[in-house]
């Protein structure tokens, strides 16, 4: 009866959902494919989302500034490009002496993500931070602690999970901004019921889900 998708916009996907959405509702999750056809996008602010990291990196760097390490999972994941855009508006905005480094792709490979971590930090040593958007975190900071630099070099992420949690109190990892995907799967199937109107309310769902930032001190128990 209906279609949630979540991709990266290739353009082979985003034109076979666009002919299905012709007789079938399509939704978008987490990330969005604008050329589908789907009648919504239901995720996080992706956006915003990036605007919240760039302000954590800033203030945790502080005044003196640095060079920072952008790594995206895949450039054809709207929402990575989205993160990355507001990262990067906000330190131009509010914290013109942290710089970009440069932006990186790990393929969503843990390895090709610890390799290039190395790198920068090797090649570059005022490196004052890495902001990881997609996977390979722990891979990451293993790296940064073997180098010397688990303490010096700020690492903020994704996606709250008990590894990641363990990582926070052990400060390898800085902050991790968190989605709640029960909540998308719901406002996924609340969007469709009211496509079929099936729904009990009459207004069309809010399709943004709210985002949590977790540091060491309110990491929970996993």
């Amino acid at each position: 009866d209906g279609i949630i998708v979540c991709s990266p916009d290739y353009p082979v996907i985003s034109d076979a959902l666009l002919e299905a959405s012709k007789s079938i509702p399509i939704v978008t999750l987490v990330t969005d494919l604008p050329s589908s056809g789907r009648i919504a996008y239901v995720g996080p602010d992706n956006r915003r989302i990036g605007r919240a990291a760039g302000e954590l990196m800033g203030r945790f760097i502080g005044q003196d500034g640095g060079k920072v390490l952008l790594m995206l999972g895949d450039h054809r994941i709207t929402g990575h490009q989205e993160r990355e855009m507001g990262f990067r508006a906000v330190l131009r905005e509010r914290f013109p002496k942290v710089r970009l480094l440069d932006i990186v792709e790990s393929e969503e490979n843990s390895e090709r993500a610890a390799y290039l971590a190395k790198t920068a930090v090797v090649t570059e040593p005022d490196v004052r931070g890495i902001y990881n958007i997609s996977a390979g975190n722990y891979a990451i900071a293993q790296t940064l602690q073997e180098l010397g630099r688990g303490e010096n070099v700020i690492l903020i992420t994704h996606e709250l999970s008990a590894r990641r949690c363990a990582l926070l109190k052990t400060g390898l990892v800085d902050a991790v901004i968190d989605q709640n995907p029960r909540m998308e799967a719901r406002k996924s199937l609340d969007v469709l019921a009211h496509y079929f109107r099936r729904s009990e309310t009459e207004n069309f769902p809010d399709p943004f889900t709210p985002f949590e930032i977790f540091l060491r001190e309110n990491c929970p128990n996993m």
